[in-house]
């Protein structure tokens, strides 16, 4: 469901909050173990995804925090920095893993 444009983020930072609240593990998971070169697959659905639901390019704010005059670069431009942020910060966004274990007595 888009976002309201009252509650459209305004800086890249605040679009990858956003996001890692909104992806499920499993795609966090998938983004951060991608390598910078397979990033152009994820153009159609992570791309359009913050084009829709972050008012790309209405959204004036976040469109001058990327930089970018055109929706879909500025778009591409967040999913990148996702990646980035992903790749600096391993377990962000991902669930704690759950302890081991224990056995029982015998």
């Amino acid at each position: 469901m888009p976002r309201k444009k009252d509650n459209w983020p305004k800086t890249v930072e605040q679009a990858i909050h956003i996001l890692l609240h909104r992806l499920t593990p499993e795609a966090i998971r998938i983004v951060q173990m991608s390598t910078k070169e397979s990033l152009p697959s994820f153009r159609a659905g992570l791309g359009q995804n913050v084009i829709e639901n972050f008012g790309l390019p209405a959204n004036k704010d976040l469109m001058a925090a990327t930089g970018k005059t055109d929706a879909q670069e500025a778009a591409w431009a967040v999913a990148e920095a996702l990646w980035q942020k992903l790749q600096d910060e391993p377990g962000l966004g991902l669930p704690p893993p759950e302890p081991p274990k224990r056995r029982g007595k015998k």
